[in-house]
């Protein structure tokens, strides 16, 4: 019997670890997400309202709209032209955190406390 609750409780617990994070947009309000490609780093602030700014390496500046639904987080520019939809895996990760995405892992991510 004590076996038995042991496999259980094994099962159970590495059930739980499988568990896929969640996606979680609202990590990145208030804070800063930090894209670096090809040696350049430019800085995304997502607002709850549905809309983002993105400083980019040079200084100029591009926004728009941001959206986080069937598994992916797109951010559309608006202005100061428009440019179509860039999406990538949803928001999983935690303040703190770095990832790679992009073809070959070509973009480094990071969620940066504070603005």
């Amino acid at each position: 019997m004590l076996r038995r609750s042991l496999a259980a409780a094994a099962l159970i617990t590495a059930l739980a670890g499988a568990a896929p994070a969640l996606a979680d947009t609202s990590v990145l309000f208030g804070n800063t997400l930090q894209v670096t490609h090809a040696g350049k780093t430019g800085k995304v602030y997502v607002d709850q309202g549905g809309t983002y700014t993105q400083v980019k390496a040079d200084g100029s500046k591009v926004s728009g709209t941001w959206t986080d639904t069937g598994g992916k987080f797109c951010l559309t520019q608006t202005a100061p032209q428009p440019v179509a939809a860039r999406c990538m895996p949803a928001i999983t990760q935690n303040v703190g955190d770095t990832w790679t995405a992009g073809p070959g892992g070509a973009m480094t991510l990071s969620i940066v406390k504070g603005r």
